[in-house]
């Protein structure tokens, strides 16, 4: 029988994480600046994501004193650079020195996400369009709709929860900016992962024309606000009063604890019958062309076409260099350019036929395989077919 494990709850709130959104030329990028002046943080760092770069801009703040994380773009680099300054903050926070962290902005990161699973599915559907002896080029224009498949926003929405992550469990105030729009028929759309304003614990609306409004916001010592308690706030709203004062955070105000859910257990009933499993048979060897008839052309120097044809065959199945691709085009057209409708069929293995795609019996020629590898490794930067060995059949 399972211990049951309680605790009883402390009242105390944790270090805000603080949305703004607004329209254009507000400032909530200089709100954040100033906030890194305030004295009783011990550091501040700014992550910027997206092509505008502006953070030594706002170093111009009076007062501002923050570090500009460093990446260069990647989302490895990315989520690595702010991974080592979430180690910093943590360990500054065990000596109870709070770190800030401002991130600008949400919209580009989701865009960034966004446009990297759009351009694996383009890749996806070039690959399926020269399997059809299609023009590939079709996949990459912004006039041919492309679906993204289920499996790709999985992933990315994985890469957006990995870095929410470590923004969650920040030993200290973060400020995240993004960017809101008002539509035609006055609903505020806001242009970033749906539901971030879920994750934050104060929600800002920032305008051109007006005082900030306070979408939403919990803490320990406010209870729900209502309508007019929040218009009445917003004249007197600033970061440092939401956090230090409203919020009632201070040197002792611990991070927030999210849990990593984790789903991927078998649970009783869900164990499926014991079947018996066949041994896989090992891949038969690939056949090589027979030597010439004729024994006076034993001797001869040059391959035959046959042999030429297989050598160009085992040349695109491994290829892994994309810069490699235009010196092989052009030695295949020079060496077998009569042959290329040659089928190839014959000299592909079973992993090399599954690996392409090649579900029947119609001819696969030099040409279509060529077409298909060169798309593969200069999309991906891997060969397509690595595997399988040469062998007498």
């Amino acid at each position: 029988m399972t211990t049951l494990k309680t605790r009883r709850p402390n009242r105390t709130s944790t270090w805000p994480r603080i949305l703004l959104s607004g329209e254009a030329g507000t400032d909530a990028a200089w709100m954040a600046a100033k906030l890194t002046a305030d004295p009783r943080l011990v550091a501040s760092y700014w992550l910027e994501i997206g092509a505008d770069v502006n953070a030594d801009v706002y170093a111009a703040v009076p007062g501002a004193d923050f570090d500009i994380i460093v990446h260069d773009g990647t989302w490895l680099d990315l989520y690595e650079q702010l991974s080592a300054a979430w180690d910093e903050a943590h360990a500054a926070a065990e000596a109870g020195l709070p770190s800030a962290l401002v991130v600008t902005t949400m919209s580009a990161e989701w865009s960034m996400l966004s446009d990297t699973a759009d351009r694996r599915a383009r890749r996806r559907e070039g690959v399926n369009l020269t399997n059809r002896g299609l023009d590939p080029d079709a996949a990459y224009s912004s006039e041919v709709p492309v679906d993204i498949d289920p499996d790709l926003w999985m992933l990315f929405g994985r890469r957006h929860r990995q870095l929410m992550g470590k923004i969650l469990t920040w030993p200290g105030p973060v400020v995240l900016t993004a960017r809101e729009q008002l539509k035609d028929h006055g609903r505020w759309v806001l242009h970033a992962k749906d539901q971030l304003e879920f994750d934050c614990t104060a929600w800002v609306r920032l305008t051109r024309d007006d005082h900030p409004e306070i979408l939403s916001f919990t803490a320990a010592n406010y209870h729900r606000l209502t309508k007019q308690e929040r218009a009445a706030l917003r004249p007197e709203f600033t970061l440092e009063r939401l956090i230090w004062e409203w919020a009632g955070c201070n040197a002792k105000t611990r991070a927030p604890e999210v849990r990593t859910f984790d789903a991927d257990q078998v649970m009783p009933g869900e164990r499926p019958p014991v079947r018996l499993v066949h041994a896989a048979e090992r891949p038969r060897p690939r056949p090589v062309p027979s030597p010439p008839a004729d024994p006076e052309k034993a001797g001869d120097p040059l391959p035959s076409e046959a042999e030429r044809v297989l050598h160009f065959t085992d040349a695109w199945r491994t290829i892994s260099d994309r810069k490699l691709v235009p010196g092989l085009t052009q030695r295949m057209l020079t060496d077998v350019g009569d042959a290329l409708d040659r089928d190839v069929l014959g000299f592909l293995s079973d992993q090399d036929k599954e690996a392409l795609g090649i579900t029947t019996r119609d001819p696969y020629s030099l040409r279509t395989l060529a077409n298909t590898a060169a798309l593969h490794v200069t999309t991906t930067g891997t060969a397509i077919c690595p595997h399988a060995e040469v062998g007498a059949a």
